[in-house]
């Protein structure tokens, strides 16, 4: 088929186009396998994740909500002047606090509070009978209150006064703690007092606090409707808790 001359031409032609195509064939699969090394590189470098963190400012609350209770020790003056020793009673108070700007609020409150006075009420053949005076009354006071840290964190010292207006709601005497006879004709059925505190208020958290207060209450109008004269006074301790938002 081929001639002397031709047969060598043709075998070295062959392998020319082998020797070629070998040569080139490692780059191609070099080339794919750099490329698919590139991409696998780039599939796991993680992507640089940026974020903002807010602190929330805590601020002190300006309206507070809150309960009060505790044990009065009531007595009262008159005239003309009668022995008599303290009523041991209760009291109990909810109220609303307003920030007014500084160490200043403002503090109306709703308090349900037992006065009166324990004496000899009556004498029967020589002796004498005593009884409690008991002279309970729903009354509005309102504060002006200031509080303020003193050295603690968690501690502030509080301090408010303030006029009150109450209604009576009780007015007898109970005879020896066992018979009870009414005083409403003897006893007027509202009064105007004073009411002066101080105290401490506990942080127990940015919206909670312990309350602990010592009151002091000054009647200011004359509540005996004869001839006679009687001025309540009472000193209250009371315990309780405050709210903020």
């Amino acid at each position: 088929m081929f001639s002397g001359f031709e047969k060598p031409l043709f075998l070295l032609a062959c392998l020319s186009f082998i020797q070629a195509h070998g040569q080139s064939t490692p780059k191609k699969v070099f080339s794919v396998k750099q490329a698919s090394n590139e991409r696998s590189f780039n599939r796991e470098t993680p992507a640089r994740v940026t974020s903002t963190v807010r602190v929330r400012e805590t601020k002190n609350p300006t309206m507070q909500f809150g309960f009060l209770g505790g044990m009065n020790f009531a007595y009262g003056t008159s005239e003309p002047t009668q022995a008599g020793t303290t009523r041991n009673a209760a009291s109990f108070a909810i109220f609303y606090e307003q920030a007014l700007g500084g160490v200043w609020y403002l503090e109306p409150e709703l308090l349900y509070t037992q006065k009166g006075v324990r004496t000899s009420v009556y004498q029967i053949a020589g002796y004498q009978l005593t009884g409690n005076i008991k002279l309970d009354y729903l009354e509005l006071p309102l504060f002006l209150k200031t509080k303020f840290s003193v050295g603690a964190p968690k501690v502030k010292v509080l301090a408010m006064v303030g006029p009150s207006v109450g209604i009576a709601i009780k007015r007898e005497v109970e005879v020896m703690d066992i018979v009870s006879v009414d005083l409403s004709n003897r006893f007027s059925n509202s009064e105007v007092s004073a009411i002066a505190a101080t105290g401490i208020e506990y942080a127990l958290s940015p919206t909670a606090a312990a309350l602990l207060q010592l009151r002091y209450s000054v009647g200011l109008t004359d509540i005996d409707t004869t001839e006679s004269k009687y001025y309540s006074r009472t000193t209250s301790i009371l315990m309780g808790f405050a709210f903020g938002f």
